[in-house]
């Protein structure tokens, strides 16, 4: 068996020697014919030399192997030899070649996946990214950072959490410096958990990452540096990470004005948006639809007083870009025009209600119109003022135009004008034609709270929906707090304005309600501290 073997290694290497040899031969013979003798033996024997020295080492192993196996002769069989070993070398050329192709197929397939895998994010699926995803990584395909930090994004695209902080955690560990796009990308993460200065652990963290995320340079990140340094006091510093992410990209030119204009600096406020004006519009030269450029824009010339230029602007926008959030941010601009008169000259009933007619007229379910036209109402001094607004919403009522919206603000008005069975006939269609308004689920749920008969019980259905629907808006747990006290619910009651003081601008109106249900409860110290909290 010992000899079998031996002999099978002995062709072998006879057969690639005899292989060597001629391709000596063959490249020694293959010289043009216009070589002269004198080139063909000079290249002859430049390549005797590059080939004798592999072949002879060859020989040489086969001598030695074959010593003790003298099974045959070595110098009239060399055909034999080169014959007999050729199954051998096909098998070791075989074999290289699978583990060759092996090594290929891997990494075709990584590379395969990893381009689904973009692709995938790129369309917004991020299901099918997390799943190639996890092929990538059951397969132990990912071999660099860069692989697992796209895995990771694709798996918080998926809402896969767990999995992705996991992967960004040894990306990016808290203890010690790792990938700096994993850091930066949880700092940018842990910047929505921080809330104050005060959670110093979350804000130490978050210096940590972006301390480690240092060569990352992107228009995000210098404004998450910007907003770090803003919670801990270092204003000037934050103005510097604002002027690299506005040397980026002009849309931070805004938060960069804001933040002049809060120090006083009204030259480099202004430096800034005329900066930006003109940056911007060399670049809607090239891309007009872009609409977060066209509102920075706006928002610009807003911030310097030229509501003419803004406007044309917006307008230019709506004709490029019909989208609802285009649709809005014009009819956001006329009531913004509205605001300031209403500010600056708030008897100017004609020009504040054009403005809002205008808003109207760009966007009819702009829910902040119909509340500013209630108001506009309740500050008309003269008889036709008020008409011109209630004609304004019957008109629309009539047309068609958002009936369910403008039922609403006649319910509204109504109320203003302690027309209670007018105003709960008006918020009661507005209802039905639109139970999900949480304004109307909140006016209705108050109004049947307050009639000389009220249903407590429908008032408390409507106002859980306005809750839930905003729970952000504290008028409308106000709104919920009465309705329980009216039905005895007191407890309950007490949690919803305990929440709401940290909530309420006007926290004397939240103590004084307190101070009324402590009283009831028979916890007179708790109802005598918040009675003094609630004096002017």
């Amino acid at each position: 068996m010992l000899r079998f073997f031996a002999n099978i290694f002995i062709y072998s290497l006879h057969s690639l020697s005899e292989m060597l040899e001629y391709i000596f031969r063959g490249l020694g013979s293959s010289a043009k014919d216009s070589d002269s003798d004198q080139d063909k033996t000079w290249r002859q024997k430049t390549l005797g030399v590059l080939l004798w020295v592999p072949r002879k080492l060859v020989w040489a192993i086969v001598e030695i192997v074959s010593f003790p196996f003298s099974f045959a002769s070595f110098s009239d069989e060399r055909r034999r030899y080169l014959l007999g070993g050729a199954p051998a070398l096909l098998v070791i050329f075989a074999t290289l070649g699978v583990i060759g192709f092996a090594s290929t197929d891997s990494e075709s397939i990584y590379r395969r996946y990893r381009l689904s895998m973009e692709q995938a994010m790129e369309s917004g699926d991020f299901e099918l990214a997390s799943v190639l995803g996890s092929r990538i990584m059951e397969n132990g395909l990912q071999d660099n950072s860069e692989m697992k930090f796209a895995i990771a994004r694709a798996l918080i695209g998926s809402k896969d959490m767990l999995r992705a902080q996991s992967v960004l955690t040894e990306l990016a560990p808290d203890q010690s410096r790792g990938y700096g796009p994993a850091h930066a990308f949880r700092a940018l993460l842990l910047a929505n958990s921080a809330k104050s200065a005060d959670e110093t652990d979350l804000l130490n963290q978050l210096k940590w990452h972006l301390d480690n995320s240092r060569s990352e340079k992107n228009e995000e990140l210098y404004r998450l540096r910007s907003s770090y340094y803003l919670k801990i006091g270092q204003s000037q510093l934050a103005i510097e990470q604002l002027e690299l992410a506005n040397g980026l990209n002009p849309r931070s030119a805004i938060p960069l004005s804001d933040l002049y204009l809060k120090q006083g600096s009204f030259e480099s406020q202004k430096r800034v948006l005329q900066e930006a004006v003109v940056r911007i519009g060399r670049q809607l030269n090239d891309v007009p639809f872009d609409k977060d450029l066209r509102l920075t824009m706006a928002l610009a010339y807003v911030r310097l007083k030229d509501f003419d230029r803004a406007e044309a602007v917006l307008r230019k926008g709506l004709e490029l870009i019909t989208t609802p959030e285009m649709t809005r941010a014009v009819a956001d601009f006329y009531v913004m025009r509205h605001d300031e008169i209403y500010r600056d000259a708030r008897d100017d009933m004609a020009r504040r209600l054009g403005f809002l007619e205008q808003a109207i007229g760009i966007d009819r379910n702009h829910e902040g119109v119909y509340l500013r036209l209630s108001q506009l109402y309740t500050d008309s001094k003269e008889a036709s003022e008020s008409k011109k607004v209630r004609l304004l919403l019957e008109s629309m009522i009539a047309d068609g135009k958002s009936p369910s919206l403008a039922h609403f603000a006649l319910g509204t008005v109504s109320i203003m004008d302690n027309d209670q069975k007018r105003a709960l006939w008006h918020l009661g269609q507005a209802h039905k034609l639109d139970k999900q308004i949480p304004m109307v689920c909140n006016n209705l749920a108050w109004m049947l709270a307050h009639t000389e008969n009220p249903d407590l019980d429908k008032a408390f259905e409507l106002s859980k929906v306005a809750v839930e629907s905003m729970p952000g808006e504290p008028e409308f747990k106000d709104t919920l707090g009465t309705i329980l006290i009216k039905q005895g619910k007191l407890q309950d009651a007490v949690t919803v304005y305990e929440k709401l003081l940290s909530e309420m601008p006007d926290r004397k109106r939240v103590h004084a309600k307190l101070a009324e249900i402590y009283k009831e409860l028979g916890q007179p110290s708790l109802s005598q501290m918040h009675v003094e909290r609630s004096r002017p």
